[in-house]
């Protein structure tokens, strides 16, 4: 009795080359070598997601009103990077804090608006 046993071919590392070479459809990778290619794949999947936040990041950054690009929080704001400090950042959150004395000022503002006669008003505070 005659078997028939299909012809098989047995790659390693050693003989990949040579096959290579021909017209194939199989691939083989070196175990070390698989594990250099995903560790790539995945260095670049991470390289597209962290890519595409950055661009959320920035356009989702509010325009700074032109009227108020001369004061000085805005100043402060644009200065700050990431090399600054806690305290340099504590800073500038405290100067954009509301005090007693904007509320002052806010009334005064507000009293000058609601004035129904200014020119009565102006003669009265002249004399």
């Amino acid at each position: 009795m005659k078997y028939n046993i299909p012809r098989v071919n047995i790659f390693d590392e050693f003989s990949v080359s040579e096959y290579a070479d021909t017209d194939s459809e199989f691939e083989f990778q070196p175990s070390l070598l698989k594990i250099f290619s995903q560790i790539s794949q995945i260095a670049d999947q991470i390289r597209e997601v962290l890519s595409v936040e950055k661009d959320d990041i920035v356009t989702n950054r509010p325009s700074i009103p032109v009227d108020l690009d001369d004061t000085s929080v805005v100043s402060s704001i644009k200065e700050a990077n990431s090399e600054n400090s806690i305290d340099d950042l504590k800073k500038i959150a405290d100067s954009m804090q509301w005090l007693e004395s904007d509320t002052e000022q806010l009334q005064a503002y507000n009293q000058a608006v609601n004035t129904k006669n200014v020119v009565q008003e102006i003669q009265n505070k002249q004399n």
